[in-house]
C-alpha cells in the first residue's frame, strides 16, 4: 500500500505521465532494483488489485447493460428510450456466451445512479446521465453484482472494461435540480459560459449577489423552452459541426444543417463533388469536425466553446472547480480499485480540458480509452494521446478517424450514417489512413487504439451492408485483425440488420429475444477470428499496410513472413478474386496456406488468388504437414462435401472458406 500511495504522489508525476507500457516497465524496474523477493511478491499481489491486466491489443465485446440480458423469464424484444430490464447479473450469467466467441474481455456501459424521473430523459437507460455518483443504479443491480461480474471475468482470464463519464451529469434545467445531484449539488460545480447573455433578464442593475439572485440567473440560463433540445442560452458545447449543430442554432437531428464539404452519389465510387459556397469548410478538409478550426464557425470560438459549453441539457461539470476536480479524480481511482477494473472507456473526452484528462490518467495504474468524437482529423485526435504542449494525456483512444472511413469503404453509403467523401465503396482512403496512422509517428501506442465498425450510436453494420455477408465479414475482419483493440458490439453476432439510428434501428434493441444463439454464421466467424488472433499473436505484432485500391486492402501482421490479411469490398460472390499484392517466397521447408482451412494457397506470380469474396488470411506452414491442394477436392467425407458446395459451379452462396471454418468451429464447440 505505501508503494501504491507513493506512485500516486506528486513526486511520481513524471513516471505516471508516461504512456501505459512505459509506466509498467518503469515500475517493474524500480521494484526489482529496490526490493527483496518476498516483499516484491507481496507488493505484486497488492498491485494486482486496481492495477489491471494488460489490455493492449485484447479483443473486447461491448455490452449495453440495460439491453443485454434480463434475470427474469421475459424474452420479449424491447427498444426505445425507457428501461428494458437488463441487469449486471444478466451479463454475468451469460459470460459463457461471450467467451464462446473467444473474446478477451467485456466492456459495459455505466451503471451508477441515474436520474429517476418522468418522462424518462433521452438516453438515461444507457447509463450516461450520472446523478448519484456513489450508488449503483437499482435498475442495473447492486455493488455486489458489479464485483461479482469483475471476479467472474478475471476467473476466466478475461479483462473488465468499464464506461465512465466525467464531463457531465444528467439533464439539468434549474438550480433546484442541481441540488438533487450527489455530490455536485451547487451551481458553482457547473460551467456557465455566456451566462451574461441572460443576466439582463434577471437583474438589469447588474448587481447580482445573494444566493437567490444567482439561482434565478442559473434558472434563466438553463431553462429549456418547449420544443427546444438544449438550454436556451446557446452555450455551445457541441461545436459548430458536431451533430449538425452550428453557432447560430441547433435542430437535432437535422440532416439539412450539416458539416459536409462534398456531395457524393450514394453507392457510386469516386462521385464526390465539392459543394462550393454551400460547403461547411475549405476543399482540403473533406468533412468538418471537431479539431478542424479552419472550418467557418470554429474560427469564431476559442476552445472553451467546447470544453465549457453544454451538451444538450446535460449539466456540464466545471473541472476547474477544486472540489469537482479532486472528487472526479478520487472517484475514478476508487471505482478502479473497488471493482478491479482493467481499463476505463471515457465518454466525451474531447469536451474536457487536456490537463484535467492528464491528471485523471496519472491518478490511475490502468489505461483510459478516450472518446474523441466526432473527428477525422488525425493530428488533432492523436493529441489526446500525446500533446506537444501538455505531454502524455490518455493512454488509449477510440479510433474514430479511421473507423469513420472504414464503414463507408466496405459498404455502400446509407445516407449520412456511414458517409465519408472518397471512401464510399473505396478502400483507397482506408488503406492510406491506416498507413499514415502507423508510419506517421502521431500516436504513442497503436495497441491502445480501439477499432470498431458500429456501436450503440451508429447503424448496425449488417444494415449498412444490406445483409451482404461477404461485405460484413470483410468489415469485421478489418476490426479484428488490424492493429489495436478490436471492439465488437453486442448483437453483431446475431446479425441484427434493421436500419435506422439512435432508437429507430436495432443499434439499441435488446438482445435477449435472440436467445443468445451460437448458430449464426457471424457468431462462428467471430469465434474463428479470435482463435486466429491468439494463434498468430495478433495481440501485439506490428502491422504493415502493403497494398490498397478501390476494391482491395492487404496488410501484414508480424512482418513479411507473418500473417497476410486480404480484404475486399466486393458483393458476395464465388467468382475468382486476384489480389494485387505479391507475397515473398517462403523459407525452405514452408509454404503459404489459408489460416482458416489449412489449404495450400493458390499463387499466380506470387499473388494470392481465391474463389470467393470473403476475407482470406495466409500464413506459413511447414511442408512436413499435409497441405490440402486448393484446386482439388478432399478425398472423402465432410470436407469433400463442403468443397463441392463451394467450388466451380457452386450453388451455395457461402464459399468453402467460410463453410469450412464454421463447420470446424461447430465440431469443436
Amino acid at each position: 500500500k505505501p508503494f501504491l500511495d507513493k506512485r500516486r504522489s506528486r513526486r511520481e508525476t513524471s513516471v505516471l505521465q508516461m504512456p501505459y507500457s512505459a509506466r509498467h516497465s518503469d515500475c517493474l524496474a524500480m521494484m526489482l532494483a529496490r526490493l527483496p523477493l518476498l516483499l516484491l511478491l507481496a507488493i505484486c499481489a497488492a498491485e494486482a488489485r486496481g492495477a489491471g491486466r494488460d489490455v493492449r491489443g485484447k479483443s473486447i465485446y461491448f455490452v449495453t447493460v440495460d439491453r443485454f440480458a434480463r434475470t427474469d423469464s421475459s424474452n420479449d424484444a424491447c427498444e426505445g428510450e425507457g428501461w428494458c430490464g437488463g441487469t449486471i447479473r444478466g451479463v454475468t450469467e451469460h459470460v459463457d456466451y461471450i467467451q464462446a466467441m473467444g473474446f478477451d474481455g467485456v466492456w459495459i456501459t455505466p451503471v451508477i445512479g441515474q436520474r429517476d424521473q418522468e418522462p424518462i430523459p433521452h438516453g438515461v437507460s444507457m447509463g450516461y446521465h450520472a446523478w448519484y455518483w456513489d450508488e449503483i443504479d437499482s435498475h442495473f443491480g447492486t455493488s455486489s453484482d458489479l464485483k461479482e461480474l469483475s471476479r467472474e471475468l478475471h476467473r476466466r482470464g478475461m479483462v473488465f472494461v468499464y464506461d465512465i463519464v466525467l464531463n457531465h451529469v444528467g439533464p439539468v434545467n434549474s438550480s433546484a435540480e442541481v441540488h438533487q445531484v450527489r455530490p455536485f449539488n451547487d451551481i458553482s460545480h457547473y460551467h456557465t459560459r455566456n451566462i451574461s447573455a441572460v443576466e439582463s433578464m434577471v437583474d438589469p442593475s447588474g448587481r447580482l449577489g445573494d444566493r437567490d439572485e444567482r439561482a434565478a440567473l442559473f434558472d434563466a440560463y438553463t431553462g429549456t423552452p418547449a420544443g427546444s433540445w438544449r438550454p436556451a442560452a446557446l452555450q455551445g458545447g457541441l461545436g459548430p459541426c458536431a451533430f449538425q449543430c452550428t453557432a447560430d442554432g441547433c435542430e437535432y437531428p437535422n440532416v439539412t444543417m450539416d458539416c459536409e464539404n462534398y456531395v457524393c452519389a450514394p453507392g457510386v465510387r469516386d462521385s464526390c463533388v465539392y459543394r462550393g459556397a454551400a460547403a461547411a469548410g475549405p476543399p482540403e478538409i473533406l468533412r468538418c469536425g471537431v479539431g478542424d478550426w479552419s472550418c467557418p464557425g470554429y474560427d469564431r470560438f476559442d476552445e472553451t466553446y467546447v470544453t465549457d459549453g453544454w451538451l444538450n441539457t446535460l449539466g456540464d461539470l466545471n473541472q476547474s472547480h477544486p472540489f469537482v476536480r479532486q472528487y472526479l479524480k478520487s472517484w475514478t481511482r476508487r471505482m478502479a480499485e473497488t471493482y478491479d477494473i482493467d481499463m476505463f472507456r471515457l465518454d466525451t473526452a474531447y469536451y474536457m480540458d487536456k490537463t484535467f484528462l492528464q491528471e485523471v490518467q496519472a491518478e490511475l495504474s490502468i489505461p483510459i480509452l478516450a472518446e474523441v468524437n466526432p473527428t477525422t482529423n488525425m493530428t488533432f485526435h492523436a493529441s489526446y494521446q500525446s500533446d506537444a504542449v501538455v505531454g502524455h494525456v490518455a493512454d488509449g483512444l477510440l479510433n474514430f478517424p479511421v473507423v469513420f472511413v472504414a464503414s463507408a469503404a466496405f459498404c455502400p453509403s446509407l445516407g449520412k450514417l456511414n458517409f465519408y467523401p472518397f471512401a464510399n465503396l473505396n478502400l483507397t482512403r482506408l488503406g492510406s489512413d491506416m498507413d499514415r496512422q502507423h508510419r506517421g509517428g502521431l500516436y504513442t501506442d497503436e495497441l491502445l487504439l480501439g477499432n470498431f465498425i458500429d456501436n450503440h450510436d451508429y447503424v448496425r453494420i449488417a444494415a449498412v451492408c444490406a445483409g451482404d455477408k461477404s461485405r460484413v465479414f470483410n468489415a469485421l475482419a478489418w476490426v479484428m485483425l488490424t492493429k489495436g483493440i478490436p471492439i465488437v458490439y453486442q448483437g453483431t453476432e446475431q446479425e441484427m440488420d434493421k436500419p435506422g439510428g439512435g432508437y429507430n434501428g436495432e443499434d439499441r434493441t435488446s438482445l435477449w429475444q435472440y436467445r443468445w444463439r451460437n448458430t449464426t454464421d457471424t457468431f462462428g466467424f467471430l469465434a474463428v477470428l479470435n482463435r486466429l488472433r491468439k494463434k498468430h499473436n495478433f495481440t501485439s505484432t506490428d502491422i504493415d499496410v502493403v497494398h490498397w485500391e478501390e476494391t482491395q486492402l492487404v496488410f501484414t501482421r508480424g512482418g513479411q513472413h507473418g500473417a497476410w490479411v486480404f480484404l475486399n469490398n466486393l458483393p458476395n460472390t464465388t467468382s475468382r478474386v486476384a489480389y494485387n499484392a505479391a507475397l515473398p517466397a517462403p523459407p525452405a521447408g514452408q509454404a503459404w496456406a489459408s489460416a482458416f482451412t489449412g489449404r495450400a494457397a493458390v499463387l499466380e506470380h506470387g499473388r494470392a488468388v481465391v474463389e470467393h469474396s470473403h476475407p482470406e488470411v495466409l500464413v506459413l506452414q511447414d511442408v512436413t504437414r499435409p497441405l490440402q491442394d486448393a484446386t482439388r477436392p478432399p478425398a472423402r467425407g465432410l470436407r469433400r462435401r463442403l468443397w463441392a458446395a463451394s467450388g466451380a459451379g457452386a450453388l451455395s452462396p457461402m464459399p468453402a472458406v467460410c463453410i469450412g471454418i464454421l463447420a470446424s468451429w461447430s465440431m469443436r464447440s
